[in-house]
């Protein structure tokens, strides 16, 4: 397919603006040079309907099926190869950020965990034999999953034993021995999955379509381009945090996973002993699933790595020795002693690097007092309050308390809501409920009130306006901001709630508002009431109730179309060639009717500025809408690496206990270290 100037969506986009630029200009010529206005108002308005209609049904003719030299299958890979660059780009910055490679990575090691936590081995190995219990270092768990007939694997370990850094580094090995056209390995932190509602290949292909934009795309009539891309094997999921799954739900997960598997569905699983353990006893095994465990360091790995990571010192011209050297010497004598027991896990001895190491100014030797730090949890919590000070050291001397403030509030948020992420568009659940409630007519309150300035100071400038037409003004935002807000409750679909039950509710709260509206209307003033302010109404009361009433139809016209509460990015309420027709056929109506009732305001044929406005208003929304109803993602050219990866999950928050930081390089410290 071709690019530039002779794709078929440049081609369409640039004969739209042609047609918008020469309606306007035949407006202006025929407002000059006609003497009729009443004619050529109408003349414009029919040749713009025309042309519209004309449009609309040449691309109905033409269909969704563009030429393509390519056959679908290597479109499919195509775009797969592109999604393999985004997810390589995405994983290898955040091993630079982590410091996993500086100056090597912490070496875990690992062991066949507990037979009866995994599969028949004649299901594991499919009549091959099954090795000795055996054990190896992190980077040969790949080779072990190379290895599995199956694909497919859980990997257990304990809090912080780095189970999502062996998540990110298997990842970047099985990208490396990809070949062109193979599957992509793509990490699904599972804190996102409700498996009582949502099947596992709908969530897969809901996370690629949200974590990278351009698979939102449709593929077909039915499918994006993600859940072709998983249909066709060329997804490998990496589902890391089984344990930050809902705790009923955790046999569920494993019976959904179960259901939905087949040889074109590979994946790695990681998750907490005790959560995988409870699974299986209530539900069942991971069918085909061999299953291992990670194993805490050994003193000499964690002292080891801590030696190798700080900065070497030459006393007297003998041995180096660093910060750590006496403290390693203590705790190989003393094993028992809280810090050692402590520092038997890979996160805590990260921490212990971020705040020790470095060159900075504290000493290890602090971990030593037993009366300051009595016990293992006592050592970790002086690490993790210690480690957001080290991380934020260089950004002056009121980064770190900001820093912890903040992340202590979103900690607690998470907590409340019982979940360990938290996406950017889910920033709105830090609000305290009654802003979060009024937030959305605040918005249009804002956004009305800029589309309105330009027309009040035309009026004022023209001596039109009065002080009761901005008192009339007020009223109707006011109004309408309180209408978004009890719409935003009652009218948007919010998942829990059947669409049956949700009808109804929309049909009850939506009658009974307008009647009560009705009525206060026709008590302060008449039923006469229109929308030109201070012109039909008489007083603030009736405005404060029409504007109300206004945007309670204007939510429910978003409820009805399918728009949730809390939308999630690229996400449209229609999809399919039924849905993309329904869009276009509601933006050309919008477009037509406002280019010809703003073809009407030029000729002079009308003098209203709020029907100026409404009208480019309304052929704006139509052009939005038509836009978005003739996108054909899934038969373009697949992406390059750098569009999908500007759609890769760079907004998600992580965080336990009192740890929190965005997936964005620039927002989160140098080195910081994420428990497993």
């Amino acid at each position: 397919m071709r690019g530039g100037w002779q794709g078929v969506r440049v081609r369409r986009r640039l004969g739209l603006a042609v047609c918008g630029v020469t309606l306007v200009a035949l407006a202006g010529v025929l407002r000059l040079w006609w003497r009729d206005a009443a004619t050529a108002g109408v003349l414009v308005s029919a040749i713009g309907a025309f042309v519209s209609v004309l449009a609309l049904v040449g691309d109905f003719l033409r269909g969704d099926g563009e030429v393509s030299a390519r056959s679908a299958r290597e479109r499919g890979r195509a775009a797969a190869d592109a999604l393999a660059d985004a997810v390589r780009e995405q994983w290898s910055a955040e091993a630079r950020l982590r410091r996993l490679g500086d100056p090597a990575p912490l070496e875990v090691r690992w062991t066949v965990a507990d037979r009866r936590l995994a599969d028949h081995p004649r299901n594991v190995r499919r009549a091959r034999p099954l090795p000795a219990q055996r054990a190896g270092r992190l980077d040969d768990v790949i080779a072990e999953f190379a290895a599995l007939p199956g694909r497919r694997m859980v990997v257990l370990g304990g809090p912080g034993s780095g189970k999502s850094v062996l998540a990110m580094r298997f990842v970047l090995a099985r990208l490396a021995e990809r070949a062109p056209g193979g599957p992509v390995p793509v990490i699904f932190p599972m804190a996102g999955w409700d498996p009582w509602t949502t099947g596992l290949r709908d969530w897969l292909a809901g996370r690629l379509a949200l974590d990278y934009r351009p698979l939102a795309a449709p593929a077909d009539e039915r499918r994006t381009l993600g859940r072709a891309l998983l249909d066709a094997g060329l997804v490998l999921p990496v589902l890391d945090g089984f344990d930050e799954l809902a705790r009923p739900a955790w046999a569920e997960a494993v019976r959904r996973v179960n259901a939905e598997l087949d040889d074109e569905l590979p994946l790695l699983l990681t998750g907490r002993g005790e959560a995988w353990a409870a699974a299986v006893a209530e539900g069942d095994v991971l069918t085909g699933a061999d299953v291992v465990e990670l194993l805490p360091l050994s003193p000499a790995q964690a002292g080891a790595h801590l030696e190798r990571t700080a900065r070497p010192r030459y006393p007297d011209g003998g041995r180096p020795v660093t910060v750590w050297t006496p403290v390693l010497r203590v705790l190989a004598e003393r094993p028992e002693l809280p810090a050692a027991l402590a520092l038997t896990s890979p996160l805590m001895v990260a921490l212990a690097r971020a705040v020790y190491g470095d060159g900075g100014s504290r000493d290890p030797v602090e971990l030593l007092d037993e009366e300051r730090l009595p016990t293992v949890e006592a050592v970790e919590e002086h690490l993790l309050e210690a480690f957001v000070p080290a991380a934020f050291v260089d950004a002056g001397p009121e980064a770190a308390p900001v820093a912890v403030r903040r992340l202590t509030v979103l900690a607690r948020t998470l907590q409340e809501r019982g979940r360990g992420r938290l996406g950017w568009w889910e920033l709105e659940a830090l609000l305290p409920p009654a802003v979060g409630v009024f937030a959305p007519g605040l918005v249009m309150l804002v956004v009305l009130s800029a589309l309105l300035v330009p027309v009040v100071l035309a009026r004022a400038a023209a001596e039109l306006a009065g002080a009761e037409d901005v008192v009339s003004v007020l009223a109707t935002l006011a109004g309408q901001t309180l209408g978004f807000a009890v719409g935003t409750v009652f009218l948007l679909p919010s998942g829990r709630l059947r669409p049956g039950a949700l009808l109804v509710r929309q049909t009850v709260v939506t009658t009974g508002a307008s009647v009560l509206l009705w009525i206060g209307v026709a008590w302060t003033d008449d039923l006469r009431f229109g929308f030109r302010f201070g012109a039909v109404s008489d007083g603030w009361v009736p405005d404060l109730l029409g504007g109300c009433l206004f945007s309670l139809l204007f939510t429910l016209f978003f409820g009805i179309a399918g728009l949730p509460r809390r939308p999630v990015p690229s996400g449209l309420p229609w999809t399919g060639r039924a849905g993309r027709a329904a869009a276009r056929i509601g933006g050309a109506v919008l477009l037509v009717g406002g280019t010809g009732v703003l073809g009407a305001v030029l000729l002079g044929r009308v003098a209203n500025p709020w029907t100026a406005l409404l009208a480019t208003t309304g052929a704006a929304a139509g052009g939005a809408l038509l836009a978005s109803g003739t996108r054909r993602g899934g038969q373009a050219r697949p992406p390059g690496a750098g569009r999908l990866a500007r759609g890769s999950p760079r907004g998600w928050c992580g965080v336990r206990r009192r740890r929190c930081w965005s997936g964005s390089s620039r927002a989160r410290p140098r080195g910081s270290p994420r428990r497993g």
